[in-house]
């Protein structure tokens, strides 16, 4: 199965002093047989990110360093005749890869939104869930987190 994994990477001086930090999230495919091995596979591949440079005219030394997974999504098809993938499934044109979830207060946020001004969103990941409203993916991701 195909999967959408959000990596996590920040910059971090190596001097200690610092008052933001420079995020990405990394959205990569990752195949793997199921979602365990998908999250196996997304850390896996997100620790090989990690690496220093010298950031700036200050030449200070930092280091990107992998924070984790944010999300993993199972990536698919948006043929809406497509109900059960078949194995050999790969993403093409129009395959949904990933997606966010979000929340807005008003229309005009949304408008806002869409016209890419900056607005106050929530993501819909980022609020506490209603009970039984986790999806089995997440489930399992959080199960095998606190297994360690």
């Amino acid at each position: 199965m195909w999967y959408a994994a959000h990596l996590i990477e920040y910059l971090k001086f190596e001097d200690g002093k610092q008052d933001s930090f420079e995020v990405y999230e990394n959205i990569v495919l990752i195949d793997a047989p199921d979602n365990q091995a998908a999250f196996n596979a997304a850390e896996k591949l997100g620790k090989t990110y990690e690496h220093s440079t010298i950031v700036g005219p200050e030449r200070r030394p930092a280091r990107w360093t992998f924070a984790g997974v944010r999300s993993l999504t199972e990536c698919q098809d948006s043929d809406p005749e497509t109900l059960a993938q078949p194995p050999d499934f790969k993403p093409k044109h129009a395959t949904e890869i990933t997606y966010l979830a979000l929340v807005v207060d008003s229309e005009e946020a949304l408008q806002k939104l869409i016209n890419g001004e900056e607005v106050v969103i929530t993501r819909e990941d980022d609020r506490p869930p209603a009970p039984g409203e986790l999806s089995e993916i997440r489930t399992e991701l959080v199960e095998s987190k606190t297994a360690r």
